[in-house]
């Protein structure tokens, strides 16, 4: 999270609050009242305090309703855990975030010298500390009515969820509504939009060739798209380093693409836009996540084939899996049971359907169910779509990500001691979804949702992954 700057000028409002509690935790002393006031704002939503936080030190700042609301859906409630640091000018405490089982650490720190001047304040997300109890693993049953208790707890949750275990359901639910206009509820059959969780069939689909002695993981681009605009792009750029975003291929959702939209509407479009672009770094040298690698892995795929991208997916992989409702078809095509997607703006639930791609595509943007992720889970993880080597291949982190994981071939490997895991998240406007595959398929969670706060089908696949048993 952001570290935030303010003044002790805003601790003045807390005497017009009730008295403290036993309970509060916060000491009192003037950096405590300023601790208190600060988590207090986000809470309640209390937007004149938190704005009078940081007007203290920044006189030009402002905010609005809108956007404060947005920030509190992004770092989400806190409750206090335990000071670990309280002296005179310094305070360090613990927090947990109530929408997951994230932690976060406050901290501020006041001028010793001016005890009215509050020198840096910090909300910074952190790990689990050692000395804080994990939740208790339960059994399947159990974890059901957990996950039910959650999503009770949670009433601006819209979306499916779906567990797995040894291909049977263990939970299974649907919240919220598909479509706002028409009071659609949303259900387990519900089409929801997917974002780069895309990247996993686009990754198989290239592995199936690479099985079949079509495609080289080591060769350059330029091998299999010999015209491409850019010559160090397609001279130096290998089919690995775009499976891995390490290609420097750059992004896709850049300055041109929104306003060109409605012409980009096949993979060759989007290639043609963009390909006289350079890397955007020398091929190979880090990890950069990359939509638009993904989209020249999509092209060739096309010229490899022989077939449309689509086409291809649906033979090679759709049918195979038994996916039967996902597809990638343009957002002006009426799509039985696909939802609305919305963005919360203040109270408000605003569609997102004018700022969607035109359609789906090998970089992420197409629509699944919870079944039908949960189906090519199964099927990759049993080695229906590849064989034993290439799944491995694909499914094992190769380089590391900016966030602490290792990225594979279209996967992120989460994996640790004890507990091999992989998956993939798609995150887009009004769309949040999460596909994890644990134990090489023994569990399986899908989480699909189409309103969005940032990262709630994260928050909950970690609820869940933190109270299943993997045995």
């Amino acid at each position: 999270m952001a570290r935030l700057g303010l003044c002790l000028g805003a601790v003045a409002l807390l005497l017009a609050q009730p008295a403290w509690s036993a309970t509060d935790g916060f000491p009192k002393t003037v950096v405590g009242m300023a601790a208190r006031t600060y988590i207090e704002a986000l809470n309640k939503g209390d937007l004149e305090t938190y704005a009078t936080f940081m007007r203290a030190n920044d006189p030009a700042y402002a905010i609005g309703r809108d956007d404060f609301d947005q920030f509190r859906r992004q770092v989400g409630l806190f409750d206090l855990i335990r000071i670990d640091r309280a002296s005179g000018d310094k305070l360090t405490a613990l927090l947990k975030q109530r929408a997951s089982d994230s932690f976060a650490t406050l901290e501020i720190e006041i001028d010793p010298l001016s005890p009215n001047q509050v020198r840096r304040v910090s909300l910074e997300r952190r790990d689990r500390p050692d000395n804080v109890a994990a939740p208790e693993r339960v059994d399947d049953r159990a974890l059901a009515k957990v996950i039910t208790a959650k999503l009770d707890a949670t009433p601006d949750f819209s979306g499916a969820v779906l567990v797995t275990r040894d291909g049977r359901p263990v939970f299974i639910a649907a919240r919220g509504l598909a479509d706002r206009t028409r009071g659609i509820p949303n259900a387990p059959q519900t089409r929801f939009r997917i974002g780069s969780i895309n990247k996993m069939l686009t990754a198989v689909a290239v592995l199936q060739l690479v099985q079949a002695g079509s495609i080289d993981l080591d060769a350059p681009l330029g091998a299999y798209l010999p015209n491409y605009p850019n010559s160090d792009l397609a001279g130096k750029a290998t089919i690995r380093q775009l499976l891995t975003h390490t290609a420097g291929a750059g992004e896709l959702f850049t300055l041109g693409f929104s306003e060109n939209r409605d012409a980009l509407r096949e993979i060759a479009d989007i290639v043609a836009f963009y390909g006289g672009r350079p890397p955007e770094f020398e091929p190979g040298a880090t990890f950069a996540y990359s939509d638009y690698g993904f989209i020249l892995l999509g092209r060739i795929i096309e010229v490899v084939s022989g077939r449309s991208y689509d086409d291809y997916v649906a033979v090679k992989i759709l049918t195979p899996a038994g996916m039967h409702r996902t597809g990638a078809l343009p957002e002006a095509v009426t799509v039985p049971d696909r939802t609305t997607d919305y963005v919360m703006i203040g109270d408000r639930y605003e569609p997102t359907s004018g700022t969607l791609p035109y359609r789906g595509t090998s970089a992420g943007g197409g629509y699944s169910t919870v079944g039908d992720l949960a189906a090519f889970a199964t099927a990759l993880s049993s080695d229906k779509l590849l064989d034993q080597t290439h799944t491995r291949l694909m499914t094992t982190g190769q380089v590391p990500t900016d966030e602490g994981q290792r990225y594979g071939f279209g996967v992120f490997d989460y994996s640790h001691p004890g507990w091999r895991e992989i998956g993939h998240n798609g995150v887009g406007p009004g769309l949040n979804a999460e596909l994890r595959i644990l134990a090489d398929g023994k569990v399986i969670i899908v989480i699909l949702t189409n309103v969005a706060p940032p990262g709630r089908a994260g928050q909950l696949s970690s609820f869940i992954k933190a109270r299943l048993r993997i045995d």
